[in-house]
């Protein structure tokens, strides 16, 4: 039996990973460097980072893509409202390959998805499925003074082979 993961990470700029911060600061306090205020800035999660590279890479253009917004600038996030389950490519369960696709896309303002870019996937094979997913997958889109917008967000669709069939 199979079945895929879907988890979605929604970008900032500056996007804080906890545990990097929590560390920095107890070494500054370690070191005494929180005396004078200088605590490192935590730098931004890699898969996010990733997910924003591809993107500007892809569209260097901005004029081909509408306004859109990073997630600190909304004032409602957007929500996953429904979509379907992708769909494990045969060849790749008969074989055991197991994987993930982390896709960078807007969220428009009416709840679907477009610019879809893969930054980056396991295995060529999980990204037609993956793709897929993303298209048909609606959202509520993020809101800015009460106004729907489009967003930057970042997605991982993950293939996984369950062993037992109670999983």
């Amino acid at each position: 039996m199979s079945g895929a993961k879907i988890s979605m990470v929604m970008p900032r700029r500056w996007y804080l990973n906890r545990s990097r911060v929590a560390a920095s600061v107890l070494a500054s306090i370690l070191v005494g460097a929180c005396a004078s205020g200088s605590v490192p800035p935590a730098r931004p999660h890699a898969a996010v980072t990733r997910c924003f590279w591809s993107f500007e890479r892809a569209y260097p253009d901005r004029s081909q893509l509408p306004p859109y917004h990073q997630l600190e600038e909304l004032d409602v996030r957007p929500d996953r409202r429904s979509g379907p389950r992708p769909q494990y490519p045969e060849g790749l369960r008969s074989r055991g390959i197991t994987g993930s696709v982390e896709w960078a896309f807007l969220i428009l303002p009416n709840g679907r998805t477009d610019f879809l870019v893969a930054s980056r996937a396991s295995h060529p094979g999980f990204v037609d499925p993956a793709r897929e997913v993303i298209r048909r997958t609606w959202f509520t889109p993020g809101e800015v003074d009460g106004q729907p917008v489009a967003t930057l967000a970042c997605m991982t669709i993950a293939f996984s082979i369950r062993r037992n069939p109670s999983d």
